[in-house]
Protein backbone atom coordinates (compact mmCIF):
# COMPACT_ATOMS: atom_id res chain seq x y z
CA UNK A 1 0.00 0.00 0.00
CA UNK A 2 1.44 3.27 -1.11
CA UNK A 3 0.43 6.40 1.05
CA UNK A 4 1.05 9.73 -0.04
CA UNK A 5 1.51 12.39 2.09
CA UNK A 6 1.87 16.33 2.34
CA UNK A 7 4.52 16.98 5.23
CA UNK A 8 4.56 20.43 7.36
CA UNK A 9 7.01 21.40 9.62
CA UNK A 10 8.77 23.71 10.90
CA UNK A 11 10.48 25.25 14.11
CA UNK A 12 10.61 29.06 14.76
CA UNK A 13 14.06 29.12 15.49
CA UNK A 14 15.18 28.09 12.11
CA UNK A 15 12.13 30.42 10.85
CA UNK A 16 11.41 28.26 7.83
CA UNK A 17 8.66 25.78 7.65
CA UNK A 18 9.05 22.67 5.02
CA UNK A 19 6.30 21.27 3.40
CA UNK A 20 7.33 17.78 1.48
CA UNK A 21 5.44 15.25 -0.77
CA UNK A 22 6.23 11.74 0.28
CA UNK A 23 5.55 8.26 -0.66
CA UNK A 24 4.98 6.11 2.25
CA UNK A 25 5.04 2.19 0.65
CA UNK A 26 3.91 -0.50 3.64
CA UNK A 27 4.75 -3.80 1.29
CA UNK A 28 5.04 -7.58 3.63
CA UNK A 29 5.61 -5.61 7.05
CA UNK A 30 8.49 -3.19 5.57
CA UNK A 31 8.28 0.32 4.96
CA UNK A 32 10.41 2.72 2.08
CA UNK A 33 9.85 6.21 1.53
CA UNK A 34 10.77 8.65 -1.28
CA UNK A 35 10.58 12.16 -1.21
CA UNK A 36 8.95 13.50 -4.17
CA UNK A 37 9.13 17.55 -3.61
CA UNK A 38 10.11 19.85 -1.49
CA UNK A 39 9.67 23.12 -0.56
CA UNK A 40 10.54 25.87 2.20
CA UNK A 41 8.56 28.43 3.31
CA UNK A 42 8.37 31.63 5.31
CA UNK A 43 5.99 31.87 7.57
CA UNK A 44 5.74 35.71 7.27
CA UNK A 45 5.15 36.96 10.74
CA UNK A 46 8.06 38.69 12.42
CA UNK A 47 7.92 37.67 16.08
CA UNK A 48 10.49 36.15 18.26
CA UNK A 49 10.55 32.89 20.34
CA UNK A 50 10.46 35.20 23.74
CA UNK A 51 7.84 37.71 22.53
CA UNK A 52 5.57 34.22 21.62
CA UNK A 53 5.66 33.23 25.07
CA UNK A 54 5.09 36.08 26.64
CA UNK A 55 1.82 36.24 24.72
CA UNK A 56 -1.78 36.26 26.10
CA UNK A 57 -3.98 33.38 25.04
CA UNK A 58 -6.01 35.33 23.12
CA UNK A 59 -3.18 37.30 20.95
CA UNK A 60 -1.48 33.61 20.89
CA UNK A 61 -4.51 32.16 19.48
CA UNK A 62 -5.01 34.90 16.70
CA UNK A 63 -1.39 34.36 16.02
CA UNK A 64 -2.03 30.65 15.41
CA UNK A 65 -5.04 31.16 13.31
CA UNK A 66 -3.31 33.96 11.55
CA UNK A 67 -0.29 30.95 10.40
CA UNK A 68 -2.53 28.58 10.18
CA UNK A 69 -4.37 30.80 7.29
CA UNK A 70 -0.78 31.32 5.74
CA UNK A 71 0.44 27.71 5.51
CA UNK A 72 -3.59 26.61 3.99
CA UNK A 73 -2.66 29.20 1.37
CA UNK A 74 1.27 28.06 0.93
CA UNK A 75 -0.47 24.18 0.98
CA UNK A 76 -2.82 24.72 -1.92
CA UNK A 77 -0.25 26.63 -3.81
CA UNK A 78 2.04 23.87 -3.28
CA UNK A 79 -0.31 21.47 -4.53
CA UNK A 80 -1.47 23.23 -7.27
CA UNK A 81 1.87 24.08 -9.13
CA UNK A 82 2.34 20.04 -8.74
CA UNK A 83 -0.76 18.55 -10.01
CA UNK A 84 -1.40 16.91 -6.62
CA UNK A 85 -5.09 18.11 -6.78
CA UNK A 86 -6.59 13.99 -6.43
CA UNK A 87 -3.40 12.61 -5.44
CA UNK A 88 -2.95 13.28 -1.49
CA UNK A 89 -4.23 10.78 0.89
CA UNK A 90 -3.36 13.22 4.19
CA UNK A 91 -1.50 16.00 5.43
CA UNK A 92 0.59 15.13 8.15
CA UNK A 93 0.60 18.37 10.07
CA UNK A 94 3.50 18.39 12.82
CA UNK A 95 2.39 22.34 13.43
CA UNK A 96 5.82 25.24 13.79
CA UNK A 97 7.78 24.61 17.02
CA UNK A 98 7.77 27.55 19.34
CA UNK A 99 9.58 25.94 22.51
CA UNK A 100 9.62 21.97 23.83
CA UNK A 101 5.26 21.19 23.54
CA UNK A 102 4.57 24.60 22.51
CA UNK A 103 3.01 24.66 18.84
CA UNK A 104 1.79 27.25 16.36
CA UNK A 105 -1.22 26.36 14.32
CA UNK A 106 -4.68 24.66 14.26
CA UNK A 107 -5.40 21.50 12.50
CA UNK A 108 -8.84 21.61 12.15
CA UNK A 109 -8.86 24.50 10.65
CA UNK A 110 -5.93 23.52 7.98
CA UNK A 111 -8.31 20.29 6.89
CA UNK A 112 -11.11 22.88 6.83
CA UNK A 113 -9.43 25.32 3.99
CA UNK A 114 -7.39 22.59 2.53
CA UNK A 115 -10.18 20.30 1.90
CA UNK A 116 -8.14 17.27 2.82
CA UNK A 117 -7.78 14.73 5.99
CA UNK A 118 -5.34 16.29 8.33
CA UNK A 119 -3.08 13.58 10.77
CA UNK A 120 -1.96 16.14 13.44
CA UNK A 121 -0.98 16.92 17.19
CA UNK A 122 1.72 13.95 17.75
CA UNK A 123 3.07 15.96 20.43
CA UNK A 124 0.09 16.45 22.26
CA UNK A 125 -1.10 13.32 22.46
CA UNK A 126 2.13 11.84 23.00
CA UNK A 127 2.31 14.14 25.98
CA UNK A 128 -1.34 12.95 26.93
CA UNK A 129 -0.44 9.39 27.13
CA UNK A 130 2.38 9.93 29.24
CA UNK A 131 5.23 9.54 26.65
CA UNK A 132 9.15 10.55 26.95
CA UNK A 133 8.71 13.43 25.21
CA UNK A 134 10.19 11.55 21.96
CA UNK A 135 7.10 11.48 19.78
CA UNK A 136 8.87 10.35 16.81
CA UNK A 137 11.24 7.74 18.46
CA UNK A 138 9.43 4.93 17.27
CA UNK A 139 8.86 6.13 13.48
CA UNK A 140 12.67 6.87 13.32
CA UNK A 141 13.38 3.35 14.51
CA UNK A 142 10.88 2.34 11.88
CA UNK A 143 12.18 4.71 9.30
CA UNK A 144 15.21 4.46 9.93
CA UNK A 145 16.35 8.48 10.38
CA UNK A 146 17.57 10.54 12.68
CA UNK A 147 15.28 13.18 12.47
CA UNK A 148 16.35 16.91 13.28
CA UNK A 149 14.77 20.31 12.26
CA UNK A 150 18.18 21.04 10.63
CA UNK A 151 17.53 17.87 8.56
CA UNK A 152 14.19 18.78 6.99
CA UNK A 153 14.32 15.21 4.62
CA UNK A 154 14.60 12.54 7.91
CA UNK A 155 12.67 14.88 9.72
CA UNK A 156 9.52 14.94 6.45
CA UNK A 157 10.24 10.70 6.56
CA UNK A 158 9.70 10.37 10.49
CA UNK A 159 6.56 12.60 10.73
CA UNK A 160 5.02 10.62 7.47
CA UNK A 161 5.95 7.68 9.48
CA UNK A 162 4.40 8.52 12.38
CA UNK A 163 1.06 9.63 11.01
CA UNK A 164 1.12 6.60 8.88
CA UNK A 165 1.30 4.66 12.05
CA UNK A 166 -1.76 6.96 13.43
CA UNK A 167 -3.31 6.34 10.19
CA UNK A 168 -3.61 3.08 10.23
CA UNK A 169 -4.19 3.26 13.74
CA UNK A 170 -0.94 1.18 14.55
CA UNK A 171 0.62 1.92 17.77
CA UNK A 172 3.57 0.00 19.40
CA UNK A 173 3.61 0.73 23.59
CA UNK A 174 5.97 1.26 25.86
CA UNK A 175 7.41 -0.97 28.63
CA UNK A 176 4.66 0.99 30.89
CA UNK A 177 1.78 0.18 28.73
CA UNK A 178 1.45 3.98 27.05
CA UNK A 179 1.40 4.72 22.98
CA UNK A 180 4.40 5.52 21.46
CA UNK A 181 2.11 7.20 18.18
CA UNK A 182 -0.95 8.98 18.86
CA UNK A 183 -2.71 11.75 17.62
CA UNK A 184 -5.68 13.17 15.76
CA UNK A 185 -7.30 13.01 12.34
CA UNK A 186 -8.92 16.10 11.42
CA UNK A 187 -11.30 15.74 8.30
CA UNK A 188 -12.28 19.64 8.31
CA UNK A 189 -15.87 19.63 9.78
CA UNK A 190 -14.26 20.25 13.30
CA UNK A 191 -13.28 24.07 12.52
Amino acid sequence: MTYKIIVVHGNLHYKVTTLSYLHCTHTGGSWSYSNELHKSIEVGFATTIQHITQLSITAYQELSLSVTHKLSAEIALFIQEHQLEHTIDWVAYNGIQVVDGLYLGNAALLAANIKLPVVAELYSMHQALLGNNDYLAVASLIAQVQPTYSNHHAMSIAIAQASALRWREEYTTTHDGHSHIGGCIWLGVEA
